[in-house]
């Protein structure tokens, strides 16, 4: 087809090319007519200016012949009179062009008739003169036309050796007439191969409809079949769905228990993926989110598949706890290392240096923490509320700091310093098992001072951080986005139970809605004498297994622990109580220090 256009085009290239010639042929023979009719016009110019001239010569030279013999006969006559006599009507001179005389015998009119006639013949004579100066003005038109046909015909774009020229221009039309021959054969040639092929698409095209028409019967058969099997058992079918739904939706809340259960894993041991001494927590959840099907389980304890096929939650399962009972081991969580440390906020995070000197900074800075705890969202969102109703504002102090384990720096991520205190940066993970606070110089005297059990809220908001202990990963950090989700506890499935029509797996088999949050309640702080008594430490394991690495704390101190008066309790608590007798104001011996006591355990890892 591609071969049959190229020749074709040809062919058309061909035939442009001599329609040009022909159009210029066809220019050339019109400029060649037009030469001709304008030669012939002029020769016509010519004979007529000759004609004319001619015919003005011959009239003048008869009418200066005629004047001549009017005025001849005239003078005969007067001359003749008296030799004329006895004529009949006397003689009369008739003058004509030719200059013939003819005298007829008249009689004698007498002398005024003569003179009449004589007058007459040359009237008769000064008209053929007039005529005469006629002819020759058209003479002269006819020569000043012929001058201006003469003055046109040298502009003219003459052509020379007209006939040769317009054989060779015929010549070379036949010349291209005669290539474009072999190239219509050619294009014929090509056309039949082409309807040939066209002829066999035909063909194809026929046997492929007659084929479509085979699969249409062979589907509408099928169809017939599959319709039939399908509706025969209505009811059969109805069940198996119910049964599948019911299967499916059972299947995903145990997947959603598998994929938290891997995620407790991964935060646990912090692997990187391609770990060679264990698989990490992301492939297992990769594993439990691609299955399935639930797996084999004998006596409520998973197993682990054969590799073959869909190996199921319980693979996944069965898996993860061996890697755990192995790790447990061999990353020291059944060993861990033990510690308890106290950290300063003042002298620690604020570095504001102890003594009283440096009292005022340390106020300052309490009071640029004063909030209304109702405006914090994460007291709403991470907290347990005070939970009074008729309360629209809740006067508080509001500490946020960050936490690192980095070398060369202190719990806050400030330059280590003296007096400072830091985790072991040598150990994967350093984990909280319980918290307490101190408040330093609090005093609860009665009638000036504070309530003698505070409460405050100590809670991580950021995320997790933790030292991979994998081999050969050098030191990676890893962090965690961690949900504290309440669990909700499933009840045991009984057969009725599923096989109950208005039985649906997420509702009923549950407790509690699946995303509920944990939110944290208050915890006690204590009186700081300047030493260590593990009588007034809180133990609040509302933080365990929690990362003491966090990219933001927060410490949260509601005024209405402290006094019933929130805003005075606030006050007491930054600027002391109010001074008795007669000085007024306060006696700025607020507390001087705030405390954090973490008790930890650690693995290193290894």
């Amino acid at each position: 087809m591609v071969e049959l256009q190229e020749s074709y085009n040809k062919i058309q290239s061909q035939v442009a090319g001599i329609q040009s010639a022909v159009q210029s042929f066809n220019s050339y023979h019109v400029q060649v007519v037009a030469q001709f009719s304008f030669m012939m016009l002029q020769d016509a110019g010519s004979l007529a200016v000759l004609a004319a001239k001619s015919k003005a010569d011959d009239l003048t030279k008869a009418a200066q012949q005629s004047r001549e013999t009017h005025y001849l006969n005239g003078i005969l006559d007067q001359l003749c009179f008296p030799f004329v006599s006895g004529a009949p009507g006397g003689g009369v001179i008739a003058g004509v062009a030719s200059g013939t005389i003819l005298i007829s015998p008249i009689l004698d009119p007498g002398t005024d008739g003569r003179s009449i006639c004589a007058t007459g013949a040359r009237v008769n004579a000064d008209a053929d003169l007039a005529v005469t100066t006629g002819w020759s003005q058209a003479a002269q038109i006819a020569e000043m036309m012929l001058a201006k046909y003469d003055q046109a015909m040298k502009q003219w774009a003459w052509v020379d050796n007209n006939s040769d020229a317009l054989q060779a221009r015929l010549s070379a039309i036949k010349l291209q007439i005669a290539t474009l021959l072999p190239m219509t054969q050619e294009v014929r040639a090509k056309s039949l191969a082409v309807s040939q092929l066209a002829a066999k698409c035909d063909a194809l095209a026929a046997e492929g409809t007659d084929l479509l028409g085979q699969l249409s019967g062979a589907r509408a058969a099928g169809a017939w079949r599959v319709q039939n099997a399908r509706y025969a058992d209505m009811t059969l079918r109805i069940f198996r769905d119910e049964s599948l739904r019911k299967y499916s939706d059972t299947f995903d809340l145990a997947a959603r228990y598998a994929y938290m259960a891997a995620s407790a894993y991964d935060y646990e041991t912090a692997l990187l993926t391609g770990d060679p001494t264990a698989m990490a927590g992301s492939q297992f959840m990769d594993r439990i989110l691609r299955t399935r099907s639930l797996g084999a389980v004998v006596n409520s304890q998973p197993l682990a598949a054969n590799g073959y096929g869909d190996a199921g939650l319980a693979d996944a399962l069965a898996r993860m706890k061996g890697d755990w009972n192995v790790l447990k081991g061999r990353l020291g969580f059944n060993n861990p290392d033990t510690e308890t440390s106290r950290f300063s906020l003042r002298t620690e995070l604020f570095r504001i240096a102890p003594g009283s000197a440096s009292d005022a900074t340390w106020r300052n800075q309490l009071q640029l923490c004063q909030v209304d705890l109702t405006t914090i969202p994460e007291y709403n969102n991470y907290c347990k509320t005070l939970g009074t109703p008729s309360t629209t504002n809740e006067p508080g102090l509001m500490i946020t700091f960050s936490s690192t384990i980095m070398p060369g720096q202190n719990f806050f991520g400030q330059d280590l310093a003296g007096g400072d205190n830091a985790y072991d940066p040598t150990h994967s993970a350093t984990k909280i098992r319980s918290v307490g606070v101190w408040f330093a110089s609090y005093t609860n005297a009665f009638g000036s001072g504070m309530a003698n059990a505070p409460r405050v809220y100590l809670f991580p908001v950021g995320a997790d951080l933790m030292r991979s202990p994998s081999q050969g990963s050098g030191e990676t950090i890893r962090s965690w986005n961690v949900f504290d989700q309440a669990l909700p506890v499933p009840y045991n499935v009984s057969a009725a139970d599923v096989n109950a029509p208005n039985w649906i797996p997420y509702f009923d088999s549950l407790s509690e809605n699946f995303a509920a949050s944990r939110r944290f309640a208050s915890l006690r702080a204590y009186h700081d004498s300047g030493n260590f008594t593990p009588a007034e430490l809180c133990t609040n394991a509302r933080l365990i297994g929690r990362s003491v690495w966090n990219t933001k704390w927060m410490l949260l101190i509601p005024g209405r622990t402290l006094l019933a008066d929130p805003v005075e309790g606030i006050n007491r608590f930054i600027l002391g109580p109010m001074k008795t007798g007669l000085v007024t104001g306060r006696t700025m011996q607020g507390v001087t220090d705030i405390k954090l006591f973490f008790n930890t355990y650690s693995f290193s890892g290894d």
